[in-house]
């Protein structure tokens, strides 16, 4: 989950104060925390959230914000399969077989209902799921499983904080907060 929103011209018209970086190195740590309370919010009925690792950089060349979900635990590797999508959304585009491993038979109720769903079948998936009738118990040897449909919980993420005209986003805060340490500079 890269989320990654950068400034690669700072503002250069005046000198950089101790004050002005301060003040966005400040914003920027807020600003992170409020891009991880709201992942937490999409993944609401999650048991086992992934961990975010936030990285600021406020330099004299660039200042940014990225925020990395830790691949190399389970949680962090659920979250992105679930984010990017597998299977036939996956990067593979095909699917996949699932076998069992430690069972004789694969056991599992028909419909699933999946605690987040993508945002663009959300209404006709409720439906479909809703005219499915009672989960009925299905034991095969064999599936060929078609895949996770994408849940672009990262995409929202960057289209809501870096839409330079929402208030509450990136570009918005770095330039208040700019000024607002100006103003404490002096300057």
């Amino acid at each position: 989950m890269p989320v990654i929103m950068e400034l690669k011209r700072v503002p250069r018209t005046r000198p950089m104060y101790r004050a002005m970086v301060d003040e966005v190195r400040k914003e920027y740590e807020h600003l992170a925390d409020d891009i991880i309370d709201d992942l937490y919010q999409m993944l609401g009925t999650w048991v086992n959230k992934p961990k975010v690792k936030k990285r600021i950089v406020v330099g004299r060349k660039r200042w940014a914000i990225s925020l990395r979900v830790d691949g190399r635990t389970k949680s962090g590797q659920i979250f992105n399969y679930v984010d990017k999508g597998t299977g036939l959304w996956g990067k593979r585009h095909r699917e996949y077989p699932i076998r069992p491993v430690h069972a004789k038979a694969l056991a599992f109720t028909v419909p699933y209902n999946p605690k987040t769903l993508p945002p663009s079948y959300v209404t006709r998936l409720s439906r479909n799921v809703r005219a499915a009738g009672v989960p009925e118990r299905v034991v095969t040897q064999f599936v060929l499983h078609t895949g996770i449909r994408p849940r672009r919980f990262t995409e929202r993420l960057k289209r809501k904080y870096g839409n330079r005209k929402e208030s509450k986003g990136f570009y918005r805060r770095t330039e208040n907060a700019a000024r607002r340490g100006l103003r404490r500079a002096g300057k």
